[in-house]
């Protein structure tokens, strides 16, 4: 079983981020995603840009 299949069994609600790839767009695709961006960071010295979704759905 894989997350897509447990998360369509899931009885409540859930919220889920992942880096925004089209194979993770195509794979959820009959949830809701909204698409943002967000700033990775290690030791405040290096930081970088990149976008991810969030993946909602259930009751």
């Amino acid at each position: 079983m894989n997350l897509r299949d447990i998360l369509h069994a899931v009885t409540g609600s859930f919220i889920l981020s992942l880096i925004d790839v089209q194979e993770v767009r195509e794979r959820f695709k009959n949830f809701t995603i909204e698409a943002v961006e967000t700033t990775y960071s290690l030791a405040k010295s290096t930081t970088k840009r990149a976008g991810e979704v969030i993946i909602s759905g259930g009751s």
